[in-house]
């Protein structure tokens, strides 16, 4: 579920600590931030944050692929 933290109908929390609480399926939830509301969820979650890496880990990569895949462009920072 994307943009979880945006959830603002009463009760929404609450039934999607239920539905943890019963199921074994995996869910994955995506949010910029654990809001105060998400508080309670985050609770039943293992949290994976994420961030932009820095590019001087992505340049290699990128000039790595444009060399292979014979691509040219005229900037690799406009291009990130």
């Amino acid at each position: 579920m994307e943009d979880i933290d945006s959830l603002n109908e009463r009760g929404s929390i609450t039934e999607l600590v239920n539905i943890l609480k019963k199921t074994i399926s995996p869910i994955i939830f995506i949010c910029n931030e654990i809001t105060k509301e998400l508080k309670t969820l985050s609770s039943y979650c293992l949290k994976l944050k994420f961030y932009k890496p820095k590019n001087e880990i992505i340049i290699p990569w990128i000039k790595n692929i444009l060399t292979n895949e014979k691509i040219k462009i005229k900037s690799i920072n406009q291009f990130i």
